[in-house]
């Protein structure tokens, strides 16, 4: 998913809505938790992919407990 974000024309432009735009597989883009799309963010270290978690609650990409699971991130 990093890959696909970062090799864009502009890969600081923010990811399209449909994440199927990234020419990924279905299930590499889909959230096991909940099944909604993975949740993609840019910070100001990076991007950053991650799933709800066990939890299923968007907690910004936390991993402290039962908070989400980070898929990957890449940090400027």
């Amino acid at each position: 998913m990093l890959d696909a974000l970062l090799n864009r024309p502009d890969p600081d432009a923010p990811p399209p809505a449909d994440l199927s735009k990234l020419g990924l597989p279905a299930d590499a883009t889909t959230d096991p938790f909940n099944g909604k799309p993975l949740i993609i963010k840019k910070t100001p270290e990076g991007w950053k992919v991650y799933s709800v978690g066990s939890n299923l609650i968007d907690d910004g990409g936390t991993l402290d407990d039962d908070a989400d699971f980070v898929v990957g991130s890449v940090e400027k």
